[in-house]
């Protein structure tokens, strides 16, 4: 992208200030906090802080998984989900993160791996959050287009 970081962060900061919008909407205008994970001085801690749930948008996974890693979300949030009762809802990248591993990110292409300085051949740069520890999750699928793929996988058991 010709965008600046500083502008693509603002677009994406933008993004998902509409999204909480329209979530509180939808949920009857309960409270939504955005919370930017790429923020340098971000106090997840201090962010999360009495949520009941956690809702995890799309977009990239790999941009995603890494800057729930650097920025500590990912053991608070496991901490949160297990200890404390909160809910742990994921759309599409925020879904993939959530399984064991985000190995389904590779599968159809869409993320750029590269758009964070990541070595995603090292195994544990790929383990989800593991909040459903059995599973890896497969978003947007469509039978037809992936059957095949899928069947693959399951017998390589990625």
């Amino acid at each position: 992208s010709k965008r600046s970081i500083g502008e693509r962060r603002r677009r994406r900061a933008a993004e998902a200030r509409k999204e909480g919008r329209i979530l509180s909407e939808q949920l009857g205008g309960m409270p939504v906090d955005t919370v930017d994970l790429a923020r340098e001085d971000l106090n997840v801690s201090e962010a999360l802080q009495g949520a009941r749930v956690i809702y995890v948008a799309g977009g990239n996974t790999f941009f995603l998984r890494h800057h729930m890693r650097r920025s500590g979300f990912d053991a608070i949030c496991k901490r949160m989900v297990r200890d404390e009762g909160c809910v742990y809802v994921g759309l599409s990248a925020g879904g993939i993160v959530a399984g064991r591993h985000i190995c389904t990110a590779f599968w159809k292409g869409w993320d750029d791996p590269s758009i964070v300085d990541v070595d995603w051949s090292n195994p544990s740069n790929l383990e989800g959050l593991g909040l459903l520890p059995d599973h890896v999750l497969f978003p947007h699928h469509d039978e037809e287009k992936h059957a095949e793929l899928v069947r693959q996988k399951r017998a390589d058991d990625v």
